[in-house]
């Protein structure tokens, strides 16, 4: 891969950040949540800490494997072949790197702080964006975002599960300011791992049926200059697209068997045959086509709103596909939309999904100077992907079956959300 689009994509790159920071205004009103001054300084000082802090730590594996994708575009290498997201998101990172290897410094040590520091304005940024998507009751929106403790750990951990959420959003509330293009752009960037583009191409459908076809053609142009800018990668490296086409988008790429984290480990487990079939024929792909064109279709038929729609067609994705969960999206559009309709029934199974994610992922995790009791009755870790599953689906029938049916998003007329 040359060196030359790393070049122009840095450049670019700090022009935008520059462009953007200059309007002073705009950020200000981004960070104007909590409303509370002394929340606010504890909110400020939380992001300080994880600047600081959270870059010390990470998972060895995963880390190395980012590294290593990143210094590659660094020096015009090919992607390593464990690299599973789009090159753009190896290539973006490289591009803010790239100043700094001009004066020789290019260290682990850098790479991981400046990993950390994306993931990090992600959770702050996805922050803001909430209370903007949200009419009232906005010093609620963002909190099981930010204070959900696998999204926390996460930032610890080094994984960019928080990110996807923030494009998501931001594309939500880019279409919601009339700036189609953009919130195309937004929405299939958070498909950098493809787990999110059934939820960005729900979306697109969305756009259409509410907002008509050129708002939805120049949506689907802003997603697809996302993917043209990962092309020329792929002119030098075609045989990974192949691979990315012959592993469905990546969403099953990772293993040959359903994983503990899977809805169905256990029945896989029990039943090798089952396991065999869904997995060799691909059941989990058309099941997941299949939930999203039963999502566009309850839209259209005004039977769930938006972000209900969007969380049906991502929780497809969570409950069906091989790859682990990855929660943090879900459970973003899940809350935002209990905020947005009043549903205190559907906050409880939110939070719930949250809580059992964590415990689950406590165990795994937890410091060597903790010594934790065996596993017993319902954290048996083989039963965490059903246990999980389970609390998912509560959530997402409590909320299609509510009978409040607000709805905030891409309405037939625009409306500017303003934070109070």
């Amino acid at each position: 891969m040359p060196i030359a689009f790393i070049i122009i994509l840095s450049i670019s790159t700090y022009v935008l950040l520059f462009l953007a920071l200059r309007n002073v205004r705009t950020w200000i009103d981004f960070i104007l949540w909590p409303e509370h001054p002394t929340i606010r300084i504890l909110w400020i000082l939380w992001l300080g800490f994880l600047f600081i802090i959270a870059p010390i730590s990470y998972h060895q594996g995963d880390m190395m494997n980012w590294v290593n994708a990143i210094t590659s575009q660094l020096h015009g290498e090919l992607l390593p072949g464990n690299y599973v997201y789009l090159p753009l998101h190896a290539q973006l990172h490289a591009a803010l790197l790239y100043p700094f290897t001009l004066i020789g410094f290019e260290k682990f040590t850098l790479i991981v702080y400046v990993l950390h520091a994306v993931l990090i304005a992600a959770y702050g940024f996805s922050a803001g964006i909430m209370t903007k998507l949200t009419p009232h009751d906005q010093q609620l929106a963002p909190l099981m975002t930010v204070l959900a403790p696998t999204t926390i750990f996460f930032l610890f951990f080094g994984t960019n599960h928080i990110l996807m959420w923030a494009l998501l959003a931001a594309a939500l509330y880019l279409q919601e300011q009339e700036q189609p293009f953009w919130a195309g752009f937004s929405a299939f960037a958070g498909g950098y791992k493809l787990m999110l583009l059934p939820t960005s191409g729900t979306l697109l459908a969305f756009v259409f049926l509410r907002r008509g076809w050129k708002q939805a053609l120049t949506f689907f142009a802003g997603g697809l200059t996302f993917f043209v800018l990962n092309l020329p990668y792929f002119l030098s490296d075609f045989g990974r697209l192949e691979r990315m086409w012959g592993s469905k988008a990546l969403l099953g790429s990772y293993t040959d068997r359903l994983e503990p984290w899977h809805l169905l480990h256990l029945l896989g487990a029990r039943f090798p045959e089952f396991q065999r079939w869904y997995l060799e024929n691909d059941v989990w792909f058309f099941g997941i086509a299949i939930v999203c064109l039963l999502a566009v279709f309850l839209y259209h038929r005004k039977k769930v709103n938006t972000l209900q729609g969007l969380a049906l067609s991502y929780a497809s994705v969570v409950l069906l596909a091989p790859e682990p969960l990855r929660l943090e999206p879900l459970i973003g559009m899940l809350w935002l939309d209990t905020i947005i309709r009043k549903d205190r029934r559907t906050q409880v199974p939110v939070i719930l999904i949250a809580l059992v994610y964590a415990a689950f992922w406590y165990q795994q995790a937890y410091p060597q100077i903790l010594t934790l009791a065996p596993y017993s009755g319902l954290m048996d870790p083989n039963a965490r992907g059903l246990v999980t599953g389970l609390v998912v689906l509560v959530a997402l029938i409590s909320s299609l079956t509510s009978k409040k049916r607000a709805e905030a998003l891409l309405s037939n007329e625009s409306r500017t959300v303003h934070v109070r």
